[in-house]
């Protein structure tokens, strides 16, 4: 899926306000939405936390942030009959069995006959006009204490959610899966403490959510990225340059670059 120019410059733009600094988780999650607004429109969204009492229990969504062009009153009847009675009828939770955080789309797992088939749809979903969704969910058992959920909606006047959006919530996601964990760990927003414990980023998280990077390959993409030559990586990595130029190769393949130069650039 191919971003211009002005794409990565609203994409770059949201990407400021998630990681605007403040220590207010609602906030937090209130900027996050609002930088999803900013480059894919939707009409009414919420970002909840995942609750989950022990394996046997069903996941719970709890303490919604709301962003909408809807009346508070919407928002309200939203909240109390999706906890109240139609929760537990809710499709896309199959997300909760990801052990990785994921973006998606709904019409790419349910198609439109099985869904018009679901009370959840008939009787919740489409009396408010909440025909198009899509939204990611975020988890990371080492960096994050709870998971959470983005739901995001578009009426009937609208599209569906395109080939588009669903790159631009990819690109988004592991930042705001990085924004997340500083909520968790507040020290890896720091200049440095991150990188010295665990060096990932949200550079890393993206590079192994899109293209299935390993740790090592990212730190062979990244030493690519700066210019370095395979003897002054295998130097720096403290690896042999065949290993290096092993590396290299799988990193191409994976990313589907066809050179070392396409490399650089998509770096």
């Amino acid at each position: 899926m191919h971003l211009d120019t002005v794409d990565w410059e609203r994409i770059n733009d949201s990407l400021k306000r998630i990681i605007e600094i403040t220590n207010d988780e609602r906030t937090v999650r209130k900027n996050i939405m609002e930088a999803i607004h900013s480059v894919i429109y939707y009409d009414f969204g919420d970002f909840c936390y995942i609750i989950t009492e022990d394996e046997k229990s069903q996941a719970t969504i709890k303490d919604p942030v709301v962003f909408s062009r809807f009346p508070r009153e919407f928002q309200l009847s939203y909240e109390f009959d999706y906890d109240q009675r139609y929760g537990n009828m809710d499709y896309t939770k199959w997300y909760t069995t990801s052990s990785a955080s994921v973006a998606y789309r709904e019409s790419d797992f349910i198609n439109e006959e099985t869904r018009a088939k679901t009370r959840y749809f008939t009787e919740f979903l489409q009396p408010r006009s909440l025909i198009h969704s899509m939204g990611c969910y975020i988890i990371n058992d080492k960096f994050i204490s709870t998971p959470s959920t983005i739901t995001i909606y578009r009426d009937e006047n609208q599209s569906a959610f395109s080939d588009k959006d669903l790159e631009i919530m990819k690109i988004l996601l592991p930042h705001i899966e990085n924004r997340m964990s500083q909520l968790s760990f507040p020290g890896r927003g720091k200049s440095g403490s991150h990188k010295k414990s665990t060096g990932i980023d949200a550079v890393d998280l993206y590079l192994m959510n899109q293209y299935d990077l390993t740790r090592r390959e990212i730190a062979v993409a990244k030493e690519v990225s700066g210019g370095y030559s395979n003897a002054e990586i295998a130097d720096h990595l403290e690896i042999s340059i065949n290993t290096v130029k092993k590396h290299i190769s799988n990193i191409l393949m994976k990313t589907e670059m066809p050179s070392r130069a396409k490399l650089m650039k998509l770096l």
